[in-house]
């Protein structure tokens, strides 16, 4: 087993501050579990295995990278036939935060790595040069995934509103369940989308209110199967959405019912 670990102080590199770095032939179904105060990446040389990360599975080959962030719980385990090699390394600094809007496994085809692993621990300026290839790995991501990750934490953001409006979420709510910056997500929202997470989340608790007030709901009802605990907040926000309240809503929305049925059954009447 051939180790190139080493921690270093990471003196003038704040925004990547690289802690240490490795490989590693696993043996097989070597396991690793529990959460770390800092970013841990690996790139698998060749072998396979598994990464579990809350309900989620992957299944992490050759050519690929899995990605651990601060405070995430995990466990990866090496296949027991075809244990994992890897290089990996960690760290930590301002930029490192930016890691977080990346997929948690992803094909990683570049030879950073096989850099990272050249390194001599002893040498002079290793620190720096492990910052560079952590800096490398995080253009790389950025130019190849940027638009991937965005796209698919745009979807995750829209689905967790989709299935729980009803439930008083927030948009900070679902930046933390999903383990990015409050502000990034909404950006990565916006330009997936076309318009902010909050007015998306508004307007699915508006337009579900809607139709529970046309199937005769009262309006604290529907304000409260749509999200709101509070009639009068629900009541503003309706109006501000709708232009009336509730109530009017109701009344303006069967008046043209109404008028539509008499107009096909004057239309029936003239056809007879």
């Amino acid at each position: 087993m051939e180790h190139m670990e080493k921690w270093t102080e990471g003196r003038g590199l704040s925004d990547i501050t690289p802690l240490c770095g490795g490989y590693e032939e696993c043996r097989p179904c070597h396991s690793a579990s529990g959460f770390r105060d800092y970013y841990l990446v690996h790139y698998i040389v060749s072998g396979e295995g598994r990464l579990m990360s809350g309900e989620e599975t992957w299944h992490v080959g050759s050519g690929q990278i899995f990605l651990l962030c601060p405070g995430e719980r995990y466990v990866y385990c090496a296949d027991a036939e075809k244990p994992w090699t890897y290089i990996w390394v960690c760290f930590r600094g301002r930029l490192s935060e930016a890691f977080r809007a990346f997929p948690h496994v992803c094909d990683y085809p570049h030879d950073t790595f096989l850099r990272m692993r050249a390194l001599h621990p002893d040498a002079p300026g290793y620190a720096a040069g492990l910052a560079g290839c952590v800096m490398e790995l995080y253009a790389n991501l950025l130019n190849a995934g940027t638009a991937s990750a965005g796209r698919d934490y745009a979807k995750r953001a829209r689905a967790m509103v989709d299935s729980h409006y009803m439930m008083s979420i927030s948009v900070g709510q679902i930046a933390d369940s999903l383990s990015l910056d409050r502000r990034y997500l909404p950006r990565l929202f916006r330009k997936e989308y076309g318009e902010t997470l909050s007015r998306y989340l508004i307007r699915v608790r508006m337009e579900h209110a809607a139709a529970y007030i046309r199937q005769g709901y009262t309006a604290e009802e529907a304000g409260r199967l749509s999200g709101y605990e509070d009639p009068a907040n629900f009541y503003r926000m309706f109006k501000r959405w709708y232009g009336v309240g509730p109530a009017a809503y109701r009344r303006k929305k069967q008046t043209a019912e109404a008028e539509k049925n008499d107009g096909l059954s004057e239309g029936e009447e003239g056809r007879a």
